[in-house]
């Protein structure tokens, strides 16, 4: 993007988040809030609560945020890690498609998985994952590609993040979908398998050499 539109871009997020801040104190000082002594940690938690109980819709400024964020490009890091977490989506996805037994087994620990963190967080996920858990949990495919691109995409990156936490903690599952991914790959545009596996590489040189102890473990044990 333009310099000139990322500077429009920073403009307009200053006098959104402005007015937002005047907006909130002047409410606070109509329904009281200022006449009320409260420490900063109970205001804080309060004002949590508040936060948590109200829908998960951002904000103008919020969306200013993200189209600025978006326009400046993120870290390479932080890309890698997205991609990551797409390509996991998409394969977690793929494979739970192609291999029905997988899709049941999945539903405890994408449960755990979805209920992690804030409250907000949580139910939006919830709400993004529920027809991917819904499917999982009746053991039928996924409906791939119902949803706009955007909702589509964040699908399949909080999916991806279950993933690659499921490879690193669930030994059973990994040892299931770990065949998977080397063809998974390959049926990836030519284009793109070189970036997919640098991002994946380290992950996968991990998840190879868990499954190799995992394997040990059990022959030792029997």
């Amino acid at each position: 993007m333009k310099p000139e539109k990322i500077q429009e871009l920073e403009e307009q997020l200053t006098t959104s988040r402005t007015a937002e801040a005047v907006r909130l104190l002047a409410l606070a000082e109509e329904i009281g809030l200022l006449d009320v002594k409260a420490t900063r940690k109970v205001l804080r938690a309060r004002l949590v609560t508040v936060r948590d109980s109200l829908p998960p819709k951002p904000s103008r400024s919020a969306r200013l945020a993200r189209r600025l964020q978006d326009a400046r490009g993120a870290p390479q890091p932080r890309k890698d890690e997205t991609r990551a977490k797409h390509i996991m989506g998409g394969f977690l996805i793929e494979q739970a498609n192609h291999e029905p037994s997988l899709r049941v087994p999945l539903t405890v620990p994408l449960a755990k998985f979805l209920s992690r963190g804030g409250a907000r967080v949580s139910n939006s996920n919830w709400a993004l994952l529920m027809p991917v858990f819904q499917a999982w949990g009746a053991s039928d495919p996924v409906p791939v590609g119902a949803l706009r691109h955007r909702a589509e995409s964040r699908v399949r990156i909080v999916l991806g993040a279950f993933a690659l936490q499921l490879m690193d903690m669930d030994a059973d599952l990994r040892r299931r979908l770990l065949p998977g991914i080397e063809p998974f790959l390959l049926s990836q545009p030519v284009r793109s398998q070189a970036e997919n596996r640098r991002v994946l590489g380290e992950d996968i040189r991990r998840w190879n050499a868990l499954d190799s102890l995992d394997r040990g473990l059990d022959e030792a044990s029997h």
